[in-house]
């Protein structure tokens, strides 16, 4: 599938700007790429995206990370764990409707553990 070059840069800038605000004292920033096949563990995550070869992105930081009750609704449309007027609060659920449409989008994280964002 097709994905609009301008709306993915717009989702990662939206991932970078995320990691930038969990890391007020600074850390690390990483964007990977890869060409990988589906495994079945993200296949029970996006059961939508067909079993063949993908470009995978990653994104992840060394932020403090995120425990399970904040993980859950991470891509709902105004959930934030941010101050009142400190942002849109559209960022990660623009995210996920942008890459919806081109296969998946999935979270891994702990508390003390920067995230890592897998866009496929």
């Amino acid at each position: 599938m097709l994905v609009d070059l301008g709306r993915l840069e717009q989702a990662v800038v939206n991932l970078a700007v995320n990691a930038r605000d969990a890391m007020p004292a600074g850390g690390m920033l990483t964007i990977d790429t890869a060409s990988v096949l589906a495994d079945a563990g993200y296949l029970a995550q996006c059961p939508t995206l067909p079993l063949r070869e993908h470009i995978r992105l990653q994104v992840s930081d060394t932020g403090t990370g995120m425990p399970q009750d904040v993980i859950d609704p991470v891509f709902e449309p105004f959930f934030t764990t941010k101050a009142p007027r400190s942002g849109y609060r559209v960022g990660l659920a623009m995210v996920c409707g942008i890459v919806a449409a081109a296969g998946g989008v999935s979270v891994y994280s702990e508390e003390g553990l920067g995230p890592t964002i897998t866009i496929m």
